[in-house]
C-alpha cells in the first residue's frame, strides 16, 4: 500500500455497525483522517449526527471528508460533512464526492 512504502501507519475504522458507534475516536494533529460517509436523499445520514459530533475528537488532525451517493446528486452532503468535521476539531485540507451502485437497488446507478 501507499502506507506501507512511505513507511506510516494506517488503520481502517468501519463505523456500520451500530455498536461501533458507541465508541469514542481521537486523532491528534499529526494525523490524517479519510472520513467517509453515504449520502442519503443529499445529506449526511441523520443517524449518524450524533456520533460524528459526540465521539470523534481531533486535535487539529487533517481531515479529507468524501461522500459516496448513488445516482442522485450528492447535494449539500460534503459541505456538511466538512462543517461537521470543523467543528469537531478537524482541519480539512481537501474533499471529494463519489459515485457508487445504489444501495437498495443494484440495477440503479449501475
Amino acid at each position: 500500500t501507499a502506507a506501507e512504502r512511505l513507511q506510516l501507519s494506517c488503520n481502517t475504522l468501519d463505523f456500520t455497525s451500530p455498536a461501533a458507534r458507541e465508541r469514542n475516536y481521537s486523532f491528534s494533529s499529526g494525523d490524517l483522517v479519510i472520513f467517509g460517509t453515504p449520502v442519503i436523499a443529499g445529506r449526511v445520514p441523520n443517524v449518524l449526527l450524533p456520533f460524528l459530533t459526540g465521539h470523534f475528537q481531533a486535535d487539529h488532525a487533517l481531515a479529507v471528508p468524501v461522500v459516496l451517493y448513488g445516482n442522485r446528486n450528492f447535494d449539500d452532503a460534503l459541505i456538511e460533512l466538512r462543517e461537521i468535521l470543523e467543528g469537531i476539531g478537524f482541519h480539512t485540507v481537501a474533499g471529494a464526492a463519489f459515485i457508487g451502485e445504489h444501495s437498495f437497488s443494484r440495477t440503479l446507478g449501475a
